[in-house]
């Protein structure tokens, strides 16, 4: 096995270990709530795995944002506010990728991901995270709303490719 895949797993299992334990699904618990709308003519596949690169993308860990719709994914666990939210993830940043189906069904995965052909690509951080904050649901939870391509309050976030890049 690649090392560079076997480090990868062996921290995956070290910090789902680390905090399995703690994290509850229910409404009464506190939340990170990723909202995402997709403004384009085109079908975007969402991956936010908190992994570092392309290559590891799991076709069966993305999610389909048809055009000019929103896609939510709420994250549970008791405690948690959005720094300790950032702080759990592997350095502090959580990827969020998007790829045109299209792109997917023309060039084929393996292309997609030597070629690094995504649409739109952020690396959220804690600062972006407030700056992107619309408003907190539940005491102590968050919802973030981003859009694809980037809305002007989004101009500050680390992305690929830059803000402006698309009219």
């Amino acid at each position: 096995m690649n090392k560079r895949i076997l480090i990868y797993l062996v921290m995956t299992m070290t910090w789902f270990m680390f905090t399995a334990s703690t994290c509850v699904i229910g409404e009464s618990f506190p939340m990170v709530v990723f909202d995402v709308t997709n403004n384009t003519s085109d079908t975007l596949v969402w991956h936010s795995d908190h992994m570092e690169t392309l290559a590891y993308l799991d076709l069966g860990a993305q999610r389909l944002i048809p055009p000019n719709e929103t896609k939510t994914v709420e994250y549970y666990c008791p405690e948690m506010d959005i720094h300790v939210f950032f702080s759990l993830i592997g350095y502090g940043y959580s990827p969020e990728i998007f790829i045109s189906l299209d792109t997917i069904r023309k060039y084929g995965w393996e292309d997609v991901v030597k070629n690094n052909r995504v649409y739109q690509y952020y690396d959220l951080c804690y600062d972006d995270a407030v700056r992107i904050q619309a408003h907190t649901r539940v005491k102590d939870s968050y919802t973030l709303r981003f859009t694809v391509p980037p809305a002007d309050y989004m101009s500050e976030v680390k992305m690929w490719p830059p803000y402006g890049y698309y009219e």
